[in-house]
């Protein structure tokens, strides 16, 4: 029991070596849908603000994404968010 109780701060500190992929694909301004539809500031504002981070490829990654196991998760759920909906490859859409 005193051998699995000094692996598991063994294994967090370890893990804090494997590094997400924070890069962002690029962005065409005829794909995103807030330049195609010529969206009121407001709109602009609010999707910036809530849906931006996960749903686009303009995601701002914020520092607790340093940390492992937290950052495997959010990567996870970046890379499925923008699977479901991404708009910043909204005209590729059918």
């Amino acid at each position: 029991m005193k051998k699995l109780l000094w692996l598991i701060p063994i294994v967090l500190i370890a893990i804090q070596f494997i590094r997400i992929d924070k890069t962002n694909p690029p962005v065409l301004a005829a794909k995103d849908f807030l330049t195609t539809h010529e969206a009121p500031a407001d709109v602009v504002t609010l999707f910036k603000n809530a849906c931006y981070d996960c749903h686009s490829n303009e995601t701002q990654y914020p520092w607790y994404t340093n940390i492992a196991p937290v950052s495997f998760w959010i990567k996870g759920h970046i890379d499925n968010a923008r699977e479901n909906v991404n708009y910043s490859e909204w005209e590729d859409f059918s």
